[in-house]
């Protein structure tokens, strides 16, 4: 069986189906992109369908030696990460499979940050039916990533739940250009101090050769 996972703007939904095929998108069901960590092996593969404004997010279930050592890696650590030793012990904080949250958390904020320029322009994500799913591995990594996404929304500054304050994930454009706009200036001015040395050189040189011409 594969678990699949349904999220609109407001309901989840989280039903269990057969391996037999069902038609859930549009005919123009597309791939869109494509995701590995080379490191842990997470990955997933998202399609869409702008006919019937549906994305699917599909996750990878066991099938490489290093997902033999995800799943293997039993031992519970805290949802949220970067808590305090006083606040891990506390009982309201939900434990995980350390294996699954490492290998989902190593790709969780790329595949966020894709998602949501997955729609067009003019369109919101708000506006379509977000299906997730994944056999095996990928089931449990379904399953925590719409836990995710469920309870904060798809928080593209972070990857997993964390008790920092996210980043604003934009600023990473803003700094790129910011930092080759500060480039450009840089080399403007460093062209404009060279032009006001050779013209100073040129005024200092034309200057000696007056005075041979009068001598």
């Amino acid at each position: 069986t594969t678990t699949t996972t349904t999220t609109s703007s407001m309901s989840l939904t989280t039903t269990t189906t057969t391996a037999k095929q069902q038609h859930i998108a549009g005919s123009d069901l597309e791939f869109c992109f494509f995701i590995n960590h080379d490191v842990t092996g997470g990955c997933c593969a998202v399609y869409r369908s702008l006919e019937q404004k549906i994305i699917v997010v599909s996750f990878r279930g066991t099938c490489e030696a290093i997902d033999l050592l995800t799943d293997a890696s039993i031992v519970q650590e805290p949802w949220i990460s970067g808590l305090d030793e006083k606040e891990q012990k506390r009982k309201d904080i939900p434990k995980v499979h350390v294996g699954f949250r490492k290998s989902l958390n190593s790709i969780a904020r790329r595949l966020k940050e894709l998602l949501l320029a997955t729609v067009p322009r003019d369109e919101s994500l708000a506006d379509y039916e977000l299906l997730v799913t994944g056999h095996s591995l990928g089931g449990a990594l379904a399953t925590l990533f719409v836990a995710d996404i469920g309870e904060y929304g798809i928080n593209a500054g972070r990857a997993l739940p964390q008790s920092e304050q996210s980043e604003d994930w934009w600023k990473a454009l803003t700094n790129i250009i910011g930092s080759s706009g500060g480039t450009n200036n840089n080399n403007k001015n460093k062209n404009k101090r060279n032009q006001w040395w050779m013209i100073t050189i040129m005024t200092v040189l034309l200057l000696l050769l007056l005075l041979l011409l009068l001598t």
